[in-house]
């Protein structure tokens, strides 16, 4: 077996992403040596059990994506300013509209989002504006995005406000969420936000990470493998994170077949967080071995939208069984069934 192995990050950013390239190369041959048990055949009995326990832990994040500004307009105990301030704020998040983020924030805003536990990222007005500039320039649904703002506390003197709340983000692919406290001050009969801080949230549970895959055939996601992270990086501020992603779905396929290269694209709907253990692995069950190829992988930093990308090729007999596995932390949050052909 050979394997060989490419990381590439960009600079932590609530809009950025980390790639890890891996190229693994998967030969069926008498020189392999199975590895621990974790990799055997899955019985059917153990696949189903598995969709189970995840499907109860995913209830409660699906269960919590809701919105709470409907409830709270029609509440009198709230300040219906602010409750239509924040509805502007979440119009502009989902609609990708700088020009009114522009008019709303003051000219000493500060954005600050959490990247590891000691360390975050702070962007002026002008950095902030300048890194979305483009948001404007692509028509929905080629940026679609979903917000809800969730449970709110609203503290306010008239003149100064501060919100504490929680915001998620839905795509196609992924779902982020957000502990976020937002600054306001009044600027005559408007409020104007003068500081907005983001702290990632994940799920308690590992089996509640949805994770999916692409199986796209070499030379068919689009770009070369080292231009595809930073044209992801690009269009995932002016067309959302989904695009590159539903380029490569046009050429995704259900069946790896035998000597030919393939980039087996694992997509987590939710980024691990920082120090998690991520090891995706495929493995190929023989009549009297198994034999695994997978990587280990350490989550650094915070990152919003977290692809893993396995270059496979399958020396050997075709109709070969076949596992895609991958864990978090040791708890597998997939087990698949890869067909080979």
């Amino acid at each position: 077996m050979i394997l060989k192995s490419l990381m590439s990050a960009s600079g932590p950013s609530l809009l950025s992403m980390k790639w890890l390239l891996v190229g693994l190369v998967a030969t069926l041959c008498s020189a392999c040596v199975a590895v621990d048990t974790k990799w055997n055949r899955p019985t059917k009995t153990a696949v189903r059990l598995h969709t189970e326990r995840v499907s109860e832990a995913r209830a409660e994040l699906v269960d919590g994506f809701r919105d709470t500004l409907e409830t709270a307009a029609a509440n009198p105990d709230f300040d219906q300013e602010i409750v239509r301030f924040l509805q502007a704020h979440k119009s502009a998040l989902q609609a990708y509209d700088i020009d009114a983020f522009a008019g709303f924030i003051t000219d000493d805003f500060q954005r600050t989002t959490v990247v590891d536990q000691d360390t975050a990222k702070v962007e002026t007005r002008a950095q902030f504006l300048n890194a979305r500039k483009t948001w404007s320039r692509e028509p929905p649904p080629r940026r679609n995005a979903r917000y809800a703002i969730g449970d709110m506390e609203v503290s306010a003197n008239g003149v100064h406000a501060s919100v504490h709340l929680s915001i998620s983000l839905e795509t196609k692919y992924f779902t982020t969420r957000s502990l976020v406290q937002l600054a306001l001050r009044r600027d005559g009969p408007d409020w104007k936000l003068t500081d907005s801080s983001w702290i990632p949230l994940h799920p308690r549970n590992a089996l509640a990470n949805d994770v999916t895959y692409l199986l796209v055939p070499d030379g068919k996601l689009g770009l070369p493998l080292d231009s595809f992270k930073a044209s992801f990086d690009a269009s995932a501020l002016t067309q959302g994170p989904d695009r590159l992603l539903d380029e490569a779905a046009l050429s995704s396929q259900d069946v790896l077949r035998a000597m030919r290269w393939y980039n087996l694209v694992i997509i987590f709907k939710e980024a691990p967080p920082p120090g998690a253990v991520i090891e995706p692995g495929m493995t190929y069950h023989q009549p009297t071995k198994n034999f695994t190829f997978s990587v280990r992988h350490v989550v650094r930093e915070e990152t919003p939208f977290f692809v893993m990308i396995l270059r496979t090729f399958l020396h050997g007999p075709p109709k070969v069984r076949a596992t895609l596995r991958v864990f978090i932390d040791n708890v597998p949050v997939l087990i698949e069934p890869i067909v080979t052909g």
